[in-house]
């Protein structure tokens, strides 16, 4: 950079460094340049790593991650559910009621998921696990019913590996059906002309299986998605995404 562009790298050159070289797998690659960074690294650079961890199942390093992490970020929760989400990945059930009884003891709150979208001139919010009366209503269960049964002509499975509880699969599957941007997605379709685009907005990281709902519901619907979450924009067209599934 420096004798081709007569730039100097800093801390954001180096924090894409690290991301892409943990999201084409070469974690321990990222791990070297981050320990050879000319100044500390930052929580977001560490943040990148420990979500390189989370793609490819590095489960040790992870948790030497975010040790590092819950002292750089001590109140930060999205440090505390990723590696939440590793363990559960893992299987790891015990680890996972760990960190929820760290968070707990330092008073650290898991943001509640929340979508919204705008349809003319209004704006309409969706909470995680909520709207129960629009979710009972004859219109969504219609649509919802639709949507499952075309999805899994082309071979749809819940996948519930993001859902941090250890109970049975088929509660896991009922908790992932609430999540913010599946009620906000159905509501414009719903609401929505045939073949107009869905813009969602969504607070948190869209989880593993909403992602995959997603391509299908494009495929199904021929509809084109797009969903902002807190990782980058999602371009969900004819059962594909523009992120290529690393996020």
């Amino acid at each position: 950079m420096r004798s081709e562009f007569r730039i100097s790298p800093n801390l954001e050159h180096y924090a894409c460094l690290v991301d892409l070289l943990g999201r084409a797998g070469r974690v321990e690659d990222a791990l070297e340049v981050v320990k050879k960074m000319p100044m500390k690294p930052s929580g977001s650079i560490w943040g990148s790593l420990l979500n390189s961890c989370r793609l490819h199942g590095y489960v040790s390093l992870a948790e030497a991650i975010a040790k590092k992490l819950f002292e750089i970020e001590p109140t930060n929760p999205g440090n505390y559910v990723m590696l939440s989400n590793i363990y559960a990945n893992a299987g790891m059930w015990d680890e996972v009621k760990l960190i929820r009884e760290l968070m707990e003891k330092r008073g650290i709150k898991k943001q509640a998921g929340c979508s919204w979208l705008q349809i003319k001139d209004r704006i309409h919010n969706f909470v995680a696990g909520g709207g129960f009366e629009f979710r009972n209503s004859y219109e969504y269960r219609r649509i919802w019913d639709e949507l499952i049964k075309e999805m899994e002509k082309l071979g749809y499975k819940p996948d519930t590996g993001d859902v941090l509880h250890d109970i049975d699969e088929a509660m896991k599957v009922e908790w992932v059906c609430g999540h913010s941007e599946r009620l906000a997605t159905v509501f414009a379709l719903i609401h929505t002309g045939y073949g107009l685009p869905i813009r969602i907005t969504k607070n948190l990281r869209v989880c593993g299986d909403c992602h995959t709902w997603m391509k299908y519901v494009s495929e199904v619907s021929r509809r084109k998605i797009i969903i902002r979450d807190t990782n980058r924009f999602h371009h969900f067209e004819n059962g594909k995404c523009s992120c290529n599934d690393f996020w």
